[in-house]
């Protein structure tokens, strides 16, 4: 019952309910209709869940119990999103070889700064342990760290020092920051215009505060660098036959071993500037899969495939089609831990600068995380550029 398995087992084989999932569905009511927030209960109706309504009506609670019993839950709705829970399950399943013994729905609050907690997230994936003192105090800890640590307490200093004496309770250097580097993204805004608004900003700032926050864009960008996951550069044969990768990487390797093209252009070789013909840039998969568990937030959907092969008429996920099944025949010992990582690789070619340019093409490898529900595998921040691959 502590990964709410019993939501997608509600008949027996004679066509009887589950005690357990009778329980719960009096558990989910008890839970929803508790709810102050007119979000998610108002006028004693709250979002129906079952498989026709999707949450998508409101009824009451008699109403409510009747589609659920008699229709099931929607597939994939472990997390009760739309019904106010923001919280992260403390038990897991017990093959994972934890406690099974708390409580059925046992559940823990998350940190209530998420900015502090992306810090301590990024010193968990470089290896760095975070411990407040015997008096909860993080200072002397400032002061003793060194090296990566230095920077990472001095991320968690910025976390918590206010932008200016008087601003609202939770306005930080580095919230604010990270706002602000996320909208030269969105908006696709040049250096020089980042700088601009950045000064501008700053004005409105008393003096005596502006010292807090970066006063450009390479100071900024110095100073978030610690939450960038960094690529790799290889050489590659101009006929996509060979990669130099590990012993082969050294500038001696200067033709191909397959079909012995020149690795380098011969122009530049002759003076001593060893450029390559053809690169590929490889964004490193690990830390980003490592941060999906490192962050609660996005750790309790990672096993969500698990949990939704319950009663289903259409296949709304990989997780319940056929070779999904088949894989988990073949390898089970890689099936028996619902934690292990599917993926999903795609590619194409495109020409980034139009028709009208100078012939040129590339090719990104993508690849999609299937451990996660359909409405977050799919999205873009799901979706993880890989390879980067020079055409043609």
């Amino acid at each position: 019952m502590g990964d709410r398995h019993w939501m997608y087992h509600r008949l027996d084989d004679n066509g009887c309910f589950i005690d357990e999932f009778k329980i719960g569905v009096e558990y989910f009511l008890d839970f929803a209709f508790s709810q102050s927030n007119p979000e998610f209960c108002s006028r004693n109706r709250i979002r129906c869940p079952c498989k026709k309504c999707m949450n998508g009506e409101w009824h009451r609670r008699v109403t409510v119990q009747c589609h659920l019993t008699e229709k099931g839950f929607m597939n994939g709705y472990v997390i009760w999103l739309a019904h106010g829970e923001q919280s992260v399950r403390k038990q897991r399943r017990h093959q994972w070889g934890e406690s099974s013994s708390a409580a059925p729905f046992a559940m823990e609050e998350p940190s209530n700064d998420p900015i502090r907690e992306m810090v301590i997230d990024a010193m968990s994936s470089h290896g760095i342990e975070y411990n407040m003192n015997d008096q909860g105090s993080e200072q002397p800890i400032f002061e003793e760290a060194m090296g990566d640590a230095k920077e990472f307490f001095n991320l968690l200093q910025a976390a918590n020092t206010p932008l200016y004496e008087g601003c609202d309770e939770g306005d930080t250097v580095l919230k604010w920051m990270s706002h602000f580097m996320n909208a030269k993204t969105l908006f696709n805004m040049s250096v020089a215009n980042w700088d601009y608004v950045l000064k501008c900003n700053r004005r409105w700032i008393k003096p005596e505060d502006r010292d807090r926050i970066p006063n450009n864009f390479y100071s900024a960008k110095k100073m978030m660098r610690r939450f960038s996951l960094g690529y790799k550069k290889y050489d590659v044969c101009v006929n996509n036959c060979f990669l130099y990768y590990g012993e082969y990487e050294g500038k001696n390797y200067i033709t191909c071993p397959v079909c012995g093209e020149p690795r380098y252009k011969q122009a530049h070789v002759q003076q001593n500037q060893y450029i390559p013909r053809k690169s590929l840039w490889y964004l490193p998969i690990t830390p980003r899969l490592q941060r999906l568990y490192m962050c609660r937030k996005t750790a309790e959907h990672m096993t969500w495939h698990l949990a939704c092969r319950g009663e289903s008429e259409k296949i709304v996920h990989p997780a319940g089609a056929e070779a999904w099944k088949h894989f988990d025949r073949t390898y089970p010992d890689f099936a028996a831990d619902p934690r292990n990582v599917r993926l999903g690789l795609c590619t194409d070619g495109f020409t980034p600068f139009g028709h009208t340019a100078a012939p040129y093409s590339c090719w990104p490898v993508f690849l999609t995380v299937y451990n996660l529900p359909p409405s977050m595998c799919m999205k873009l921040e799901s979706i993880f550029l890989s390879l980067i691959i020079q055409g043609p």
